[in-house]
């Protein structure tokens, strides 16, 4: 018996030992260029993802290998490991004693044994949980997704990630305070809490968005450019503000809830969201956005009188070139619609995603875009001809209108709605008259431009409405 648990510390003691260099030879592998296990935490993203790797690398090096063993023993009724988290233990002993041979822990002690705690804290819970279930008769049902267990596991290590990042990054603050001499390592940026520099908008990721969520969008997404365009671009700030795990944590918490909010596009739901269910969810909120934005384009100095936007009945074409150049100074304050506020520097993040979109189409751009959408319904039902357009913020023209002066001007006698001018101008399109122009200021007055028999347009408008010219 004494025999068995020596040869089980030993196992414990060089799984810990191997760990150590394994550990150290992936981490640039597994996160990049960012990892530097010997250093201070940067001050941007790659600050989470250190402290992430170096908490969840050695549970994963040390518990699977012991997870491994003890399920051959169970298959065989050997009795397997008993101190599972030992090898973890051992880890975190071996690379405490190297970083103070190489004065690597000077200052930096308590935040290494935070880590190294949450480490031992989160190889017990996998312990307890997956491994004893797998145990106890679950067998590889344990690792299900689904399971409480494996959320469990999930959230502990994204609230761990985050507390121990924030952590020291005050610590760092609180440190170059009192010793002022030294250069600080950290500096909070003023404007930081207004910028998305972080915003992973890489080719890989955004094929991952492609990949996994392209079939649900409808053709409108295809056919326009802009829309998928920003579709993806707020898809990558709602991931980056909440990454995967945050997320499983949110979906836990929304079963009390407690998160009003879930999946990738934080949606609003009775039931916590999967990503896939948010995004449909997303889908028609975000469209109604975009039909907001064009309208306002086609009204705004930069996209009216017919070259920038044109309205058809159940369709609309814009000047590619004239809409992505005012979208990709506006996207910040369009993006306001989605979250709230309109003081988020994110047009860098819209940017790199159409930049992206574009070279899927190998930069070979439309002069001008046509997509379904039934923008400017009840101006479009107002006028004749084929499509319309905004001459200015309040008048939208028929296509039919050469401005050669010969038509009929009404005046509003009083303040009028919409549904009076629909009602007045279907009354003229029925007696053969074409309605040209239609001004509509809300509250003040509306003006009808139109073109037919003068006798007919007087007597069918009534007295609600005056001929000036």
């Amino acid at each position: 018996m004494e025999s068995v648990t020596i040869l089980w510390i030993v196992f414990y003691v060089f799984t810990g030992l191997v760990s150590v260099q394994l550990v150290r030879f992936a981490g640039p592998l597994a996160i990049g260029g960012q990892y530097t296990v010997e250093e201070l935490y940067p001050s941007d993203e790659s600050g989470r993802l250190n402290v992430a790797y170096r908490i969840l690398a050695p549970t994963i090096c040390c518990q699977l290998p012991v997870f491994i063993v003890a399920a051959i023993c169970d298959a065989f009724s050997v009795p397997g490991p008993s101190l599972r988290y030992m090898p973890t233990l051992f880890y975190w002993l071996f690379l405490g004693v190297i970083k103070h041979a190489r004065g690597k822990l000077r200052y930096r002690t308590l935040p290494f044994s935070f880590e190294a705690f949450m480490s031992l804290l989160l190889s017990v819970a996998f312990d307890h949980f997956v491994i004893d279930g797998y145990l106890g008769g679950q067998g590889l049902d344990v690792l299900d997704t689904s399971s409480i267990a494996f959320e469990f596991e999930l959230a502990l290590f994204g609230v761990v990630t985050f507390w121990i990042s924030t952590f020291f990054k005050r610590y760092q603050i609180k440190r170059s305070r009192v010793r002022s001499y030294v250069i600080p390592s950290y500096v909070v940026p003023s404007y930081s809490v207004f910028n998305y520099s972080s915003i992973d908008t890489g080719e890989a990721r955004l094929f991952a968005y492609e990949r996994e969520y392209g079939d649900l969008l409808p053709q409108r997404f295809s056919n326009d450019l802009l829309l998928r365009s920003v579709f993806f671009a707020i898809m990558a700030i709602e991931d980056g503000n909440r990454p995967e795990f945050i997320r499983t944590i949110e979906r836990m918490a929304a079963h009390f809830h407690l998160a009003n909010t879930t999946g990738i596009m934080q949606q609003k739901s009775e039931t916590p969201l999967s990503d896939r269910d948010s995004v449909k969810l997303a889908i028609p909120y975000i469209e109604s956005m975009w039909d907001q934005f064009l309208v306002e384009f086609g009204r705004s100095a930069e996209g009216s009188g017919g070259d920038g936007l044109r309205i058809f009945m159940g369709y609309y074409t814009y000047d590619y070139l004239m809409l992505s150049r005012t979208i990709r100074n506006h996207f910040a304050p369009f993006y306001g619609d989605y979250c709230g506020t309109r003081l988020l520097n994110a047009n860098h993040v819209f940017c790199d995603v159409l930049e992206f979109e574009e070279r899927q189409r190998y930069g070979l751009l439309p002069k001008t875009v046509s997509a379904t959408g039934s923008i400017c319904a009840t101006e479009l039902g107002w006028l004749s001809g084929e499509y319309c357009y905004w001459a200015d913020y309040n008048t939208v023209v028929s296509c039919l209108n050469e401005n050669d002066g010969n038509g009929v001007k009404l005046v509003s006698k009083n303040d009028v709605n919409k549904t009076q001018i629909t009602e007045t101008t279907l009354r003229l399109k029925e007696q053969g008259v074409s309605v040209l122009e239609a001004k509509y200021v809300p509250g003040a007055s509306a003006t009808i431009v139109c073109i037919g028999d003068s006798s007919k347009i007087s007597s069918t408008v009534g007295s609600d409405w005056m001929v000036v010219s």
